[in-house]
């Protein structure tokens, strides 16, 4: 996973490229770390509504319930859900 050179938001998007999660700043790091420790695309989301208050005006309205996200993992047997996380770097 790259760096955030270059780059003031971080970008979140899940498989079905329907929900950009956009945070200013770098949090590339912050990820890799969630998924280095077992984590999955709904402790993300987590991450994300945790900094809410660093939002990007491009970002996508979060309205996923965490808890049924991980509901609907367990009941499935998927034991991780894959995504897709890019910075978002600015084009001039």
């Amino acid at each position: 996973m790259g760096g955030c050179q270059g780059s003031d938001t971080t970008a979140v998007v899940d498989n079905n490229m329907t929900k950009f999660l956009i945070l200013n700043g770098c949090h590339v790091a912050a990820y890799q770390k969630i998924i280095d420790n077992g984590g999955n695309y709904a402790d993300v989301v987590k991450y994300f509504k945790d900094h809410i208050d660093l939002k990007n005006k491009h970002s996508d309205d979060i309205d996923i319930d965490i808890k049924q996200v991980k509901k609907d993992i367990e009941s499935t047997g998927i034991a991780d859900m894959n995504f897709q996380m890019e910075d978002d770097y600015e084009i001039e």
